[in-house]
């Protein structure tokens, strides 16, 4: 048996392997970057940055290997380059539903991955924790469910300081109406 994920890690330099799940760059940047040289393979192709070449390649090869859950990573590999996390979480999901515990760990984190791309923080602390579960000795899944926990942690702490600052905002609203009010109440006491 040889080595999934560093065969993967070769073929397959992707983000979807990466350690921190950054936000992607704009999306100009990455048009920019797709090279126009066509390949005739689809590992190339990816390796090359070619991610629609090499989805397609990969989808062609999985009409002669549909349950091929290898395929299915690749794919969601390539999708997830893609920016189409949605698709990129389908492929993940078959992957690990059809794979041996090396790829089920693998598309665990990157179902992780692919959630936290699309705001699902409490849904890629649960993948994390599924590949954690599969290899309790990955370190890129250990590195992003701590990256995930601290990133929902900043978010619910920046989300209590804004409601605080709206209520802040509300009560000075509340006693300048006040002040308001009395100050009319004043006028028209002085005029009777």
């Amino acid at each position: 048996m040889f080595d999934l994920r560093w065969i993967l890690g070769v073929l397959l330099t992707s983000n979807a392997y990466a350690q921190t799940p950054v936000p992607p760059p704009p999306p100009a940047q990455a048009e920019a970057a797709q090279p126009t040289k066509t390949y005739d393979d689809p590992y190339d192709a990816y390796g090359a940055g070619a991610f629609e070449q090499a989805l397609n390649g990969f989808v062609q090869e999985q009409v002669s290997d549909p349950d091929n859950p290898e395929l299915m990573l690749h794919i969601g590999s390539a999708n997830y380059e893609l920016r189409n996390y949605a698709e990129a979480e389908k492929s993940f999901q078959q992957a690990y539903l059809r794979g041996d515990d090396e790829i089920r760990a693998q598309a665990a984190y990157n179902l992780g991955n692919s959630s936290f791309r699309q705001g699902k923080l409490e849904e890629a602390v649960e993948y994390y924790k599924k590949a954690l579960e599969i290899n309790e000795n990955d370190q890129d899944a250990k590195f992003n469910l701590e990256y995930t926990r601290d990133e929902i942690r900043r978010r619910v702490e920046e989300a209590k300081k804004q409601n605080q600052e709206r209520q802040e905002q509300q009560e000075q609203q509340n006693q300048q109406g006040q002040q308001d009010q009395q100050d009319q109440q004043d006028q028209q006491d002085q005029q009777n």
